[in-house]
C-alpha cells in the first residue's frame, strides 16, 4: 500500500485524491476517493499507461485475427510486457529494477482480476479462463515466429565489420595508407567478424514468461484497463470480450495503477478522457480524470465501465456481470428511465411513467400491493409516475411490457 502511495504523489492532481480501503464494509477491494470537494469540471488526475497498444513493441506487432480468444488489442499489449519481459531476463534485471519494472510489478500483485475469475465472472463465464488460457498458447507460437523473423533480419543488416574478401581487404589497407602519407604505419587486413547480435530480437526462448504470468494480465486487462476505439469516443473498459457477438476491433488499450481503482457507477461522479496517437503522439494513451458532479471529500470517485448509460437497466446489469460484479448503483437500483411512457394519472400527462426494481424483502415491496409485476427477466418491478407518484397495476404493467416488447424495448 505504501509503494502505491508514494507512486499516487508523483502524479499530477494527487492532491485531489486518495486510495483507501473501500467504505463498503462487504467489499475487501480498495477505491480511489476525493481528499477534497470536488466539482464539475475538475481535472482531478492525470497519468501514463504502464503498457499501452500505442507502445513501441506493440505497435510494431501484427495481430493475428485468427485467435478468437484472444483481441488484437490484448495481443499488442501482452507483446509489448513479452518484450520487456525477455529484456529483463536476459540482462539478469531482476535485482536491479528500473521505476517503470517495480511499477509494472506492483500493478500485476495489486490489480484485481475479479473480470475473468471473480465468481460472478465464473457463474456468467465459467470456461472464459480457459479460452484465454488456449488462445495464449496460440498466441506464443505467434510470438516466437515473430521473433525468428526479427533475428533474421538483424543479422542480415550487421552494423560493424562485415565479412570481406582479401582483395577487398587490401585494397582498404592501400587506401588507408595512401590518406596518411608519410606517418601511415602498415596494418595488416582486419579478420572478417560479425557483430554479436544483441537485444530482444536475440532472446532465448527458454526465457519467455509462463503462461501463468500472460493470463494474470489478461485477467487484470479484463478487469481494469481503459480503452477507446476511435478520438472521438471514449470507452473506459475493453470492449473486445471472447463472448461479444461483435468481430474483434484493433483498439487503443492501456493499463495504468491509479486509474484501475476508480469504482463503478451507471451514473458516474466523474469520466475518463484518453488522449488518442494522432492527437499528441508523445502523449498517446495519457489518462485524464475530469470530474462530472460536484463529490464531497472521501466520497468513491465513479466512472461508467461501459458505455451503455441510455439502455434498459437489466441490460446494463447484465453487461456488467460479465465483468464480475452485480451494479447496485443509483441507477440499477432506481427508477429505470430508459423505459418511459406518459403517465394518464392526475398529473395530467407530463409525468413519466418507468418501472422500479422491487427487491425480496424491502420495504418497496410491501407497498407494492398488486401494482408489482415480473418482466421476461424474471425482474421484479412496480411501475410508477414520477411527478403525481400513481402506482400502475400489475394488469396495466403487464400492457406497458407488452407494448415495448412490440417495438423491441425492454
Amino acid at each position: 500500500m505504501e509503494s502505491l502511495n508514494s507512486y499516487l504523489r508523483g502524479l499530477k492532481g494527487s492532491e485531489n485524491v486518495r486510495i483507501v480501503d473501500h467504505p463498503d464494509e462487504d467489499r475487501t477491494d480498495r477505491v480511489m476517493v476525493a481528499a477534497r470537494e470536488l466539482v464539475p469540471g475538475d481535472v482531478i488526475l492525470t497519468e501514463r499507461p504502464l503498457l499501452h497498444t500505442s507502445q513501441s513493441f506493440a505497435r510494431s506487432f501484427r495481430p493475428d485475427p485468427s485467435i478468437p480468444t484472444l483481441p488484437p488489442d490484448y495481443q499488442r499489449v501482452e507483446y509489448e510486457f513479452i518484450r520487456r519481459y525477455t529484456a529483463r531476463s536476459r540482462e539478469q534485471h531482476e535485482n536491479d529494477q528500473s521505476r517503470d519494472e517495480a511499477l509494472f510489478n506492483v500493478a500485476m500483485k495489486l490489480l484485481s482480476t475479479d473480470g475473468v475469475d471473480g465468481e460472478t465472472a465464473t457463474e456468467a463465464f465459467p470456461r472464459r479462463r480457459k479460452d484465454y488460457e488456449r488462445g495464449l498458447k496460440v498466441f506464443l507460437k505467434l510470438v516466437k515466429k515473430e521473433y525468428k523473423r526479427n533475428a533474421a533480419a538483424t543479422a542480415a543488416t550487421v552494423d560493424e565489420e562485415e565479412p570481406m574478401d582479401v582483395a577487398d581487404a587490401k585494397g582498404q589497407t592501400k587506401s588507408a595508407l595512401k590518406r596518411e602519407g608519410d606517418d601511415a604505419v602498415q596494418i595488416s587486413s582486419p579478420a572478417p567478424k560479425r557483430r554479436k547480435i544483441s537485444g530482444p530480437e536475440s532472446f532465448d526462448t527458454a526465457n519467455l514468461p509462463p503462461i501463468s504470468d500472460l493470463l494474470r494480465l489478461v485477467s487484470i486487462l479484463e478487469t481494469n484497463c481503459h480503452s477507446r476505439a476511435h478520438s472521438f469516443k471514449n470507452e473506459p473498459v475493453a470492449a473486445t470480450s471472447p463472448d461479444d457477438a461483435d468481430p474483434p476491433r484493433d483498439e487503443s488499450l492501456g493499463l495504468y495503477l491509479a486509474g484501475s481503482f476508480m469504482d463503478h457507477s451507471c451514473a458516474p461522479n466523474a469520466t475518463v478522457v484518453l488522449r488518442g496517437v494522432s492527437q499528441s503522439p508523445e502523449d498517446a494513451g495519457v489518462l485524464t480524470l475530469l470530474c462530472l458532479r460536484t463529490i464531497p471529500p472521501n466520497t468513491p470517485i465513479t466512472i461508467n465501465y461501459t458505455d451503455s448509460e441510455f439502455i434498459p437497466t437489466k441490460e446494463r446489469r447484465q453487461t456488467l456481470f460479465r465483468r464480475g460484479f452485480l451494479c447496485a448503483c443509483e441507477a440499477c437500483c432506481g427508477r429505470d428511465i430508459a423505459r418511459a411512457g406518459i403517465c394518464s394519472g392526475s398529473c395530467g400527462g407530463i409525468g413519466i411513467v418507468s418501472p422500479t426494481p422491487i427487491e425480496d424483502g424491502s420495504e418497496s415491496e410491501d407497498q407494492a400491493d398488486d401494482s408489482a409485476v415480473e418482466d421476461p427477466s424474471g425482474e421484479t418491478l412496480m411501475f410508477s409516475c414520477d411527478i403525481c407518484a400513481r402506482r400502475y397495476s400489475s394488469q396495466q404493467a403487464n400492457k406497458f411490457i407488452e407494448a415495448e416488447d412490440a417495438i423491441g424495448v425492454g
